[in-house]
């Protein structure tokens, strides 16, 4: 049976039980082969460890460890810096006893003094532990601890090839498909609706001028000037009465005979010709009633100008009024008495946004986001603000839906937080590092740490084939981002979920190790057995996610979930 221990196993020999250890990060997952020996689910279903199964290896699921069976006891393996131990030191020799007090001489003298007892000798140096030595065969090395096989670790496969999306093109827009998840289809964006105009049309008197937000107004045609009135005359008994306007009626008598009369003419006076005051004598046309104009204006709106020089008239007319200041409805919205001009097209609250470059955005801690974008503030119990992406994961045919962060926790905690290699960029890139107990209840006001069952329910719901919780699962697939895991082993973000390649720290006394940046990742969760607290955990060649329980030095990313109303 072929049993898998991530990163490294050891070899335990000899009867001091020395330990050797073949492990790194680089090392893959390795294979450790021994034909006798099952793997089992906890560390109580090992069978009793005795000579008949002595040197045999058991892989315990649950701790994810690998056991020795070795001078009696079930020895989970440990790594050393030589892979050698040294032989124990001799115990030093006893001391000589004292000798015997002389007897009282004669006369009362004094007995002499007891000679001291001689040194033991020093106990001799204990012998050197054997060592372990590994042999290369054919697909991979032997493992030979004082002479013996104890195992062999065949070389890694590589693992299968990641899926990636596909688009084609369908009636309304194109069509999406990424392994484990169904069609989307990408639908192509409307036409905006028409802007509104002010129109026009005949109407019984004039023009009837229509505009959005305002009553019809009706530009009246001129009336006719009054015609001139013109005098008239007519034959009389004595000659021609004259009628004008204005005037009593004139008779122009006839002459009598002898001198010639004067005629009309030559009496009116007129200065000018004949034919100039029979013109004057005519009315004059009256004059034509006053054209009007439409004028655009400012703001949306326009005047409205009838007539020219002193008598003309002129009208304002509005498309809106915001309180009491014009605006132009089609460019600009009003809100709390305020005229604001839109946003990139759209309307949005003075009070709690902004506009930034035709975007509407959002401001927290110092940072601006896009109202428009899946993002949320969260806001810590020191009254930090960060801006953070979120992603609601939705699964219909599992019954799920919840909203988780869409990137790992940055948020800098008192103690208990560390950057990848010390860097800052590396916190800007992956988020922060956090010990077992700094990560819990370190997530935002609304949201929590997962629980073990929370993490179990999401494998669950990105991976079609199972139903429940399994360690054969292939959700790491569906979880993991697009890139930067090593060898192109990289995911699809179906749920644009991204888990990076974040690595780990590994703490060894004050000292802080960086271990496996591109090749693994792992989150906390909030659920504790036996001492230790559960993780998921990602791989760059495992397509499943993990469940398991690091030790209390690990050092691992934070993912939050939100909080449920009512919780």
């Amino acid at each position: 049976m072929t049993i898998q221990k991530k990163r490294g196993f050891a070899a335990f020999a000899g009867a001091l039980s020395a330990i050797a250890l073949l492990s790194a990060c680089d090392d893959e997952l390795s294979n450790i082969t021994n034909s006798d020996t099952p793997q089992v689910a906890t560390y109580k279903d090992l069978a009793k460890c005795t000579k008949k199964n002595e040197g045999e290896f058991i892989y315990v699921k649950d701790s994810n460890a690998v056991y020795l069976c070795a001078d009696s006891t079930w020895k989970e393996m440990y790594s050393t810096e030589s892979g050698i131990t040294d032989g124990q030191n001799g115990s030093d020799g006893k001391n000589g006893k004292n000798g015997k007090n002389g007897t009282d001489g004669k006369n009362g003298k004094n007995g002499t003094d007891g000679k001291n007892g001689t040194d033991g000798k020093d106990g001799e140096n204990g012998k050197d532990g054997t060592s372990c030595s590994v042999k290369a065969i054919d697909g991979g090395y032997k493992v030979l601890c004082d002479g013996d096989s104890v195992g062999v670790v065949l070389n890694g496969t590589n693992g299968a090839a990641a899926k990636s999306c596909t688009t084609k093109q369908v009636e309304d827009g194109i069509e999406v498909s990424c392994p484990g998840s169904d069609p989307v289809v990408v639908k192509n964006g409307t036409d905006g609706t028409a802007a509104k105009t002010c129109t026009t049309k005949q109407a019984e008197d004039g023009i009837e001028v229509s505009c959005p937000g305002s009553d019809p107004v009706v530009v009246k045609n001129g009336t006719d000037g009054t015609a001139g009135k013109t005098c008239t005359t007519k034959q009389v008994d004595e000659g021609i009465e004259v009628s004008c306007p204005g005037s009593e009626p004139v008779v122009v008598k006839n002459g009598t005979n002898g001198a010639a009369g004067k005629n009309a003419y030559e009496l009116s006076g007129f200065e000018g010709t004949y034919d100039e005051w029979i013109e004057s004598l005519n009315g004059k046309d009256g004059k034509n009633g006053d054209a009007c104009t439409v004028e655009a204006g400012e703001n949306g709106a326009f005047t409205l100008k009838c007539g020219d020089g002193e008598n003309a008239k002129t009208t304002t007319i509005y498309k809106a009024l915001c309180g009491d200041i014009p605006y132009n409805p089609s460019t600009q919205f009003c809100k709390s008495l305020s005229v604001y001009d839109w946003c990139g097209g759209l309307t949005y609250d003075p009070e709690t946004h902004t506009c930034e470059n035709g975007q509407r955005v959002n401001e927290c801690g110092g940072i601006f986001y896009g109202i428009d974008n899946p993002f949320f503030c969260a806001k810590f119990a020191d009254g930090t603000e960060q801006p953070y992406r979120m992603v609601t994961i939705t699964v219909k045919e599992k019954n799920y839906s919840e909203t988780w962060m869409g990137e790992n926790l940055n948020y800098a905690t008192a103690e208990g937080s560390a950057c990848y290699d010390k860097d800052e960029a590396n916190c800007d890139k992956y988020g922060r590092l956090y010990t077992r107990d700094a990560a819990q209840g370190v997530c935002p006001e609304g949201w929590h740490l997962p629980s073990k069952e929370e993490f179990e329910a999401l494998v669950v719901a990105v991976d079609e084939n199972i139903t429940e919780y399994s360690y054969e699962n292939t959700a790491a697939t569906a979880l993991k981002s697009t890139r930067g895991w090593n060898k192109d082993n990289n995911g699809t973000d179906a749920y644009s979920f991204t888990a990076l390649p974040a690595g780990y720290i590994r703490r060894n006394g004050t000292y802080w190790n960086s271990l496996c940046e591109g090749e693994k990742t792992g989150f906390w969760s909030s659920s504790k057995e036996d001492k230790s607290f559960w993780s998921m955990m990602f791989y760059d060649r495992d397509l499943a996610a993990d469940m398991y329980r690091p030790t209390s030095t690990a050092i691992l990313s934070v993912r939050c979930i939100k909080d449920k109303q009512g919780e």
